[in-house]
């Protein structure tokens, strides 16, 4: 029996050549292309230069405005925005004091000072503004707290001049409370305060007339010393006088005796 040709090999059946690691032509030392510079037939890669900013651009980003600055702040709750060093309230006390004329009951009540002591406004309007202005974050800040915390809380305040009504605040859980109570301690306070803004002008008004007085009298005493001066030369003058003609009369005297 004749053996029947066999087939040719096909490509299935032949076996794959294994493609060994790609190596740069380009380079010298032909390294691997995963790790080589060079690519797509040997063109370098470009590197993105970053282009220099000019010196407008600069100052336009190192310029910040800080309402936008608060703003983003406020967008992105995940900033955190750097603090310096807070001082210690052993610190605060040492360099600040504290707080004057506060207790808890009858007892002291300890509180640092967080800010100096700014000196006394001496223009009245200008204390007015500053005076409304802190009263309005004052009773803002305070509002938040008494709404946060349930509390009874209330606020009276009245400036010196008199110009205005006193400004109170009283927490919602107080108003809901004991609101006539809370309506008679207000108007405690401004009968208070009525009595010492009046007692003020009383005082203001005496001194007026005590010194109008005063002034009255310097100027009658500046009167009798001139006058004074006055007849003090007149008196001078005729005395002058006087001792002339006693003399003319001696002259006479003594010619009349020889």
């Amino acid at each position: 029996m004749s053996e029947e040709p066999s087939s040719p090999p096909t490509t299935a059946t032949l076996p794959q050549a294994k493609r060994g690691p790609r190596r740069c032509k380009i380079c010298p030392d032909r390294p691997l292309k995963a790790v080589c510079g060079c690519f797509n037939g040997g063109r370098k890669r470009k590197i993105c230069s970053i282009p220099e900013m000019s010196q407008t651009t600069s100052e336009q980003l190192e310029t910040i405005d800080p309402v936008l600055s608060e703003q983003n702040a406020a967008l992105s709750p995940s900033i955190v925005k750097p603090q310096g060093q807070r001082r210690t309230s052993a610190e605060r006390v040492s360099e600040w004091g504290t707080v004057e004329g506060v207790k808890r009951g009858n007892l002291p009540y300890i509180i640092p000072r967080y800010t100096e002591l700014r000196p006394l406004i001496e223009d009245a309007n200008t204390s007015n503004t500053r005076f409304n202005r802190e009263m309005a974050i004052i009773i803002s800040r305070t509002e938040r707290a008494s709404i946060e915390t349930d509390c009874y809380m209330l606020i009276m305040a009245q400036q010196a001049t008199g110009s205005s009504a006193t400004i109170h605040f009283a927490s919602p859980r107080l108003r809901r409370e004991g609101l006539q109570e809370t309506a008679d301690l207000i108007n405690q306070f401004q009968t208070l305060m009525t009595n010492l803004v009046l007692a003020k002008r009383n005082e203001t008004l005496a001194l007026a007339k005590q010194l109008q007085k005063a002034q009255e009298k310097a100027k009658e005493a500046n009167q009798a010393a001139e006058l004074s001066q006055e007849q003090l030369a007149s008196t001078t003058a005729q005395l002058l006088d006087r001792e002339a003609y006693i003399l003319r009369l001696e002259e006479e005297l003594s010619r009349l005796c020889n």
